[in-house]
């Protein structure tokens, strides 16, 4: 082989090389010419004040090199059209460049808070927050949006927490249930219910305990005039007959009627009690903790852990524990049950906070008394007043009311403001 062959072949790729560079700048000798063609038609036609054709100007140029100032400036174009909706896309476009700066973000928030879509406003803010991070103007509106609420007349005696939907109300001693929305579902005919769980409900009526069907109608009797009768949590719902407490199914089988007391089953467990001892129970009515609490958290319609998590006492002092009974937080001097999957109001050292489903502290205990978290908001008393916080810990509801409850899946609280009960309805945005 000639020895200059392997020169030569060099010699050729080399200028390949050269040729191609070459061709590469000038290739983008020719787009940057392009480019810079576009912005200056765009200018000229903006002097002259033709901003829709200025407009698509600068969109050329958007498309051979996307900025977050021009995609702005087009924004600005548009908002002196009139063209609202193509102003906020232009915004969004602008986003989609540079998620890190805040004026798009407001920009649309505000927007959106003009056209009191309070929903999509706070989206954006999150969106904001989480890619800006926390400022100022954000905290602001963020407050602004959740301090939104509507006051309606409680028509009501009494009201027992929501779960499942439903919250138990009275008038005249009589019970009834009522939804999330604050609708009558079940009449106020009873002396006592519980709630719709496996297709009926646990009443009272005329002195005697039956479950109706969800159309109201008389469905199950215990073979045994039963003193209590419980919610169903899967196949079994406690009872209490001749002064002892136990299971039945919904053939009113009878099973293990040894407690003193007995929960609803909620997740494969519930919490019974005897001889002053409670303990955590599966469905197949197994020891789960043995008999080591004093007490047991049960909610108003005797569940202990509807919410995959229960708050066991002992010696005085309340710890949040799983499923199997292991310990996951501190000790607590008192609690409020989860009402969701975020956070529940604990008192520490006389004051409150609150714990997540994990254990952790997630604020400081600061508080005079406080509610559980749902929705974002909680539920806490201020100076004798009760208002609202949201997820950062900042009042977003004034300290306006004599009672405030932890709110609903739907967005509504019992309240009581300036002596008479009212339903508190604030706007979801989760």
């Amino acid at each position: 082989m000639n020895k200059s062959m392997p020169m030569l072949i060099l010699a050729i790729l080399a200028l390949m090389l050269v040729f191609s560079w070459q061709n590469v700048l000038t290739y983008n000798s020719r787009i940057e010419a392009q480019y810079n063609g576009y912005i200056e038609e765009a200018k000229e036609l903006e002097k002259k004040k033709i901003y829709i054709d200025a407009v698509e100007k600068y969109a050329a140029a958007q498309s051979i090199r996307p900025k977050y100032e021009i995609a702005m400036h087009i924004a600005e174009l548009y908002k002196e059209l009139g063209d609202i909706d193509s102003y906020i896309d232009a915004c969004e476009d602008a986003i989609k460049i540079d998620k890190t700066q805040a004026e798009p973000y407001i920009i649309i928030a505000d927007h959106y808070i003009e056209g009191l879509d309070y929903k999509q406003a706070y989206e954006t803010l999150k969106d904001m927050q989480k890619e800006v991070g926390k400022t100022g103007e954000v905290t602001e509106r963020l407050k602004n949006i959740l301090s939104q609420y509507t006051m309606s007349t409680f028509e009501y005696d009494s009201f027992s927490p929501w779960i499942d939907g439903y919250a138990r109300v009275t008038v005249g001693g009589k019970f009834g249930l009522i939804n999330t929305s604050g609708k009558l579902e079940y009449e106020l005919e009873y002396d006592d219910i519980g709630l719709l769980m496996n297709d009926v409900i646990p009443v009272k009526k005329d002195g005697e305990y039956y479950y109706i069907d969800e159309d109201g109608y008389r469905k199950l009797v215990p073979d045994t005039p039963a003193e209590y009768l419980g919610s169903f949590g899967g196949k079994y719902a406690p009872a209490k007959m001749k002064g002892i407490s136990g299971y039945i199914d919904k053939d009113m089988k009878e099973y293990h009627f040894e407690y003193d007391a007995a929960s609803c089953f909620a997740n494969d467990r519930a919490a019974v009690k005897s001889n002053g001892k409670w303990k955590i129970i599966n469905s197949s009515f197994e020891d789960v903790t043995g008999y080591e609490f004093d007490e047991i958290k049960l909610d108003a319609y005797k569940f202990a852990t509807y919410h995959g998590v229960f708050f066991g006492g002992k010696n005085g002092k309340y710890a949040l524990y799983d499923l199997d009974g292991n310990k996951l937080s501190d000790d607590f001097e008192d609690v409020k049950l989860f009402v969701s999957d975020e956070p529940a109001a604990v008192k520490i050292n006389g004051k409150w906070g609150f714990v997540s489903k994990e254990g952790k502290l997630v604020k400081d205990a600061s508080f005079d008394e406080a509610d559980s978290y749902n929705l974002g908001y909680a539920p806490v008393l201020v100076n004798d007043k009760w208002g609202c916080i949201d997820e950062n810990g900042d009042i977003v509801i004034d300290p306006a009311f004599d009672r405030l409850d932890a709110f609903s899946s739907n967005g509504y609280a019992f309240g009581i403001y300036q002596n008479s009960e009212v339903f508190v309805k604030v706007n979801s945005y989760k």
